[in-house]
Order: C-alpha cells, then sequence, then structure tokens
C-alpha cells in the first residue's frame, strides 16, 4: 500500500518579523521598568532595610521587656480568682439572709418556695461567678495587649 508522506516547510516572514518586533518592545520595556527601580525604588528600599534593621534590636528589646513585665504584672489566673473571691463575697451571707426571711413568714426550708428560692439563688451565684472570671480574663488580656502597644 502505498503511502507518503508530504512536508510543507514554509516560513511566514511577515509573522516572524512582527514577533521579533514584539518581543524587542517588550524587552525595552522591561528594560525601562527595570532603570526606573533601579533608580528610584532600590535605593529606598535599601534606606528602609537599613533603617529598620538599625531599629530592629531596640524593638525586639523593648517587646520582650513589656512582655515580661506584662507576664508578672497581668496574671490571668490571679484576676479570675480574685473575681471569683468578690463575688463568693457579696453571696456569703444571702444564704442566712434567705433562711432568717422565709422564717420570719413561717416558711419551712423544704417548701418548694424555699428551694426555689435557693436554687435561684445559687445559679445568680453561678452566672455571676462565670461572668466574673470571664471579665478579668478578658480585661487582663487586653491590659496584656495595651502594655506591649496592641490595641486594646
Amino acid at each position: 500500500m502505498g503511502g507518503g508522506s508530504t512536508t510543507i516547510n514554509s516560513e511566514d516572514e511577515e509573522y516572524n518579523a512582527r514577533m521579533a518586533e514584539i518581543a524587542e518592545a517588550q524587552q525595552r520595556m522591561a528594560e525601562e521598568y527595570y532603570g526606573y527601580y533601579k533608580s528610584y525604588y532600590q535605593p529606598y528600599e535599601k534606606k528602609q532595610i537599613a533603617a529598620n534593621t538599625e531599629l530592629l534590636p531596640y524593638q525586639t528589646g523593648v517587646q520582650k521587656n513589656a512582655l515580661i513585665a506584662g507576664a508578672a504584672a497581668l496574671d490571668p489566673a490571679a484576676a479570675m480568682d480574685a473575681a471569683s473571691a468578690d463575688v463568693a463575697q457579696s453571696y456569703a451571707g444571702v444564704q442566712d439572709s434567705i433562711t432568717s426571711s422565709l422564717a420570719k413568714r413561717g416558711v419551712r426550708m423544704d417548701s418548694g418556695q424555699a428551694l426555689a428560692l435557693q436554687k435561684g439563688t445559687a445559679l445568680d451565684r453561678a452566672k455571676a461567678m462565670g461572668a466574673a472570671r470571664t471579665g478579668a480574663r478578658a480585661t487582663v488580656g487586653k491590659s496584656a495587649l495595651a502594655l506591649i502597644g496592641g490595641s486594646s
């Protein structure tokens, strides 16, 4: 079975010339932009890097000292414990007050009214305790950020 191959070798000189012209134009633009960069941006970047490098030891030293001071002065666990103690103290006499009040009205401590009042007080105390601990932790966190220059 006869077969043959046909090879067509043609060169489009106009197309190649246009493509070469485009490549040369792009190369000129790249060289022009690089020259602009070398003249204006590179000196600025070098100065910026030098300034940042010069400031770096001071910045890290200040931040380190602030973190050390903040860690020592702002202990979230201690703040949360203090808040818990404040809430516990504020509720310290509540049970005695409830007992006295109910006794004056002749209500037994095992009655539904007394138990509901005690349950409500216990829930209020638990909510106040949680809010106080969460608030103390958040306050310490914000204070620590403010100490090192972050947002508060």
